[in-house]
Formats: structure tokens, C-alpha cells, sequence
């Protein structure tokens, strides 16, 4: 679906379309993220006035670095770049904020005198984080548990905290999403768990299944420590 098609809203998380190789998942995640940073809000829905997020920037070697950046209109600069893995915020005029969360991807600009638009895509689902969804919100904290774990491993070696940032900067979405998505799944089969997390790690089953039937994976097990 074109992005024209949505103008009239402040936001939208794309479903999946027939025809995607990835067709749905369990975890209710989505391919692509679209914004539109209008000049002049509706008042007649969530009208989003900036967006701030992790973006891939790229540095005088082969390895970029990851950096906060703030989106809004009009907009004067690039109008492509990769993001990384953590929450796309976005807030309106009122200080309300929509939070995605996602494994990094692409996003493009188009820019208009009215508005600048702005597609957020990934090889790997972007999540709406919202308390709509516990699941989603269980996994997102457990992901960012994960990663939080993983820093701390690398600072016991290292004292230079962006080798970590450019490893994760270099990982490939989808491989990032099934390593924490198998880690999870190990780390609520120990001990008692509560209906949230089963409801939780059932859908990481399923999503597993999903990606390998799908051809996305070939079932192989991804250690988190390798992945980052």
C-alpha cells in the first residue's frame, strides 16, 4: 500500500500484504512504520510534530556509529538512512508520544511544503509498544533486558563502550530478532512463570515456526553472543 494512501493519518504500521513472503506474525509485528510530519496538525487524530530515533551514521571507516537524531518538518537532510535497533518515538504538539520498537531497518523522506513523510521498513518486525499489547511489552523489556546484558558482558573486556555500539550497528536485523527471540524463549523456560510469559513464549514458538516456514530461517540456533 502506497504511502498516498495514508496521508490523512499522523501514523500507520503497515500489515502484512498477501503476496510477502513473511504473510503475519504471532507477535503481531509489522514490515513498516510511515509517519507523516505535517505543517499544520488535523486536531482530528494523533498528529505527530517530531520523531526521535537511532540512526546508523556512516563514519570514515566500514563501520558506522549509532547516534541519536530527531526528524520533523520541514526537513533539509538526507533523505535515506539505516536505523538501529531500539524505540522510534514519536510525540505531537501536546507532548503525547507513540513508541515503536524495532530491530533496525531503512527509513526514506519525502518532503512536500505540507508535510514530510517518512517509511520506516525492516527485514525484521517493528513493533507497536503500547499497553494494548502486554506480550508486546513483555518481549520489548526482555529484549532490552537482553541487550542490556550484553553491553555489560562487553564492558567486563573492554573499556571502549562503542565497540559494542559498532557491533550492534553491524548486526543484520532479522539475525538480531531470531537470537533474541530463542534467548527469550531459554530464558522463561527456567522456573515458574506467570500466564504473561507463557502467553509469551508461546508466541515466540509460533513466530519461530512462521519465520521458518516462511524460508527466513533455516532453524539453526543463534547465540546472542555471537550475533553481538
Amino acid at each position: 500500500m502506497s504511502t498516498t494512501s495514508y496521508q490523512e493519518y499522523g501514523y500507520f504500521f503497515a500489515p502484512h500484504e498477501p503476496g510477502q513472503t513473511h504473510t503475519r506474525t504471532s507477535l503481531h509485528g509489522h514490515p513498516r512504520l510511515e509517519v507523516h510530519l505535517k505543517n499544520q496538525p488535523s486536531f482530528e487524530h494523533f498528529d505527530p510534530e517530531q520523531i526521535e530515533l537511532t540512526a546508523k551514521i556512516p563514519s570514515g571507516t566500514a563501520v558506522p556509529y549509532l547516534e541519536e537524531m530527531v526528524l520533523f518538518h520541514p526537513w533539509s537532510g538526507v533523505n535515506a538512512f539505516e536505523f538501529g535497533c531500539g524505540h522510534i518515538f514519536l510525540f505531537d504538539r501536546k507532548g503525547k508520544k507513540i513508541d515503536a520498537f524495532t530491530f533496525g531497518g531503512r527509513a526514506h523522506l519525502h518532503e512536500t511544503r505540507e508535510m514530510t513523510a517518512v517509511v520506516f521498513e525492516s527485514p525484521a518486525p517493528i513493533f507497536e509498544v503500547s499497553p494494548v499489547n502486554p506480550v508486546v511489552d513483555l518481549f520489548v523489556d526482555e529484549v532490552e533486558i537482553l541487550l542490556a546484558m550484553r553491553r555489560a558482558e562487553w564492558l567486563k573486556h573492554t573499556a571502549h563502550t562503542h565497540e559494542y555500539e559498532e557491533r550492534l550497528a553491524l548486526v543484520e536485523p532479522l539475525d538480531l530478532y531470531v537470537a533474541c527471540l530463542q534467548a527469550i524463549e531459554v530464558r522463561l523456560g527456567h522456573g515458574p512463570t506467570d500466564e504473561l510469559e507463557i502467553r509469551l513464549r508461546s508466541a515466540i514458538r509460533g513466530e519461530l515456526h512462521e519465520l521458518k516456514e516462511a524460508g527466513l530461517w533455516l532453524g539453526e540456533q543463534k547465540d546472542l553472543a555471537e550475533v553481538i
